[in-house]
Parts: C-alpha cells; structure tokens; sequence
C-alpha cells in the first residue's frame, strides 16, 4: 500500500510539514499531552491519521490501559481493512453488534489474534506487551511483510520470561526495529501496554508498510 491509497491529501500535507518542522509548531488538542512528552510525535501523527484518537473528555490518557479490542481496531485502521467483509462473530464473549467485533473477527479469521480459550476473546481485557508485540507481527504478516528473528538473543533482562508463543514474536519485533524495551532494561511482557505505547507502534506499522 503506497501513500496515495491510505492517506488524504491533508494528511500527507501534514506528514511532510511535521517531519520538517520543530514539533512544537504544532499542538495537539488534548490538554494531556504536551510536547516533551517522549510519544508525542507518536500520537500527533496516529490521531492525524485516524488511527488513535482521543477520549470522549477531550483528553488522549496516555497512560490509560489499552484493550485487546481496542488495539485490534486500531490494527484494521492501519491495515485500511475493509470491515463489512467480516460479519458476526466468531467468539461467545463478542456480541455481533458489539463496535468491535468486525475488527475481532478480521483479526482471528487472519490470524492477527487468537482467542483465549474456552471459546472467548476477552475483547475488553487488557493486551498485554508481548501480545502487542504478536498481534503486530502476525499483522505484518498478514499484509505480506516478514521478518525473521535470525536467533537474536534478545538484551532485556527479562528475556526469558517472556512465553514461548510471544517469543519469535518478540525477536523479529525487535531485530526490525519496532519494538523497544523499558529504560531499565526488561521488556516487561506480561505488563498492559499503554495507549502511548499502542500510539508508536500504530506509527512504526503505518510507516512501515509504506516502505
């Protein structure tokens, strides 16, 4: 997918504009946010194009714990998935009108995401780091991008408490450069990701699949 099927006209506009120019040009509507804040480019370019938005409160609530819906949703958005392909449900914990069960499908039918167990997606449980890290790469899989983990010994800390599933995930994530650790040195697999974060990778993927 190239710039001109994704984007507007304004969008591109703006892209080219924020690359060129100091960030503090251009300011974001929410009163949360201000512009040392280490994800700012990140969610300025994800709400400009209609990836991550702010809440009902006017406000972005970076740190606010993302869900799996949710970050399955914003997936399809940067996928430019068409929805309506996906009707009613496949999970018993999903109902068909459910706002997000067209991108729960998408994503389980394209194996994205998997359920977790008994039948169920836990749509509103939280997605934790190393399912973030899953979800992304089967979805650069499913858009026809791979990346191989070339058996990367990975430097966190924590390294070998990430599960085995997340694993190869987690090492092909990092050997491409789209996903980072914490500052003290861990990737934290089992933490929640916060919207922030969910913000910079919606970013990375975006641009990624434009290169």
């Amino acid at each position: 997918m190239k710039w001109g099927t994704r984007m507007t006209a304004a969008a591109l506009a703006l892209t080219l504009a924020v690359s060129s120019a100091p960030a503090k040009a251009y300011s974001l509507p929410y009163g949360d946010v201000n512009d040392q804040y280490w994800a700012y480019l990140d969610i300025l370019y994800s709400s400009q194009w209609g990836l991550l938005q702010g809440r009902e409160d006017g406000n972005f609530h970076p740190e606010d714990t993302l869900t799996r819906a949710e970050f399955v949703s914003i997936l399809a958005r940067v996928g430019n998935v068409q929805l309506s392909r996906y009707p009613g449900s496949d999970f018993q914990d999903v109902a068909e009108s459910a706002w997000y069960a067209q991108a729960v499908n998408w994503a389980h039918r394209m194996g994205v995401a998997s359920g977790v167990g008994n039948g169920c997606f836990d749509p509103n449980g939280a997605v934790t780091r190393e399912q973030m890290a899953t979800m992304s790469y089967q979805f650069l899989k499913s858009m026809g991008i791979t990346y191989g983990n070339d058996n990367t010994a990975l430097p966190y800390s924590d390294a070998d408490s990430i599960s085995d599933w997340a694993l190869d995930a987690v090492k092909a994530m990092y050997t491409s450069k789209l996903l980072t650790g914490r500052e003290d040195g861990t990737f934290d697999p089992f933490a929640p990701t916060s919207r922030a974060e969910a913000a910079a990778m919606a970013r990375r993927l975006y641009v990624n699949l434009d290169d």
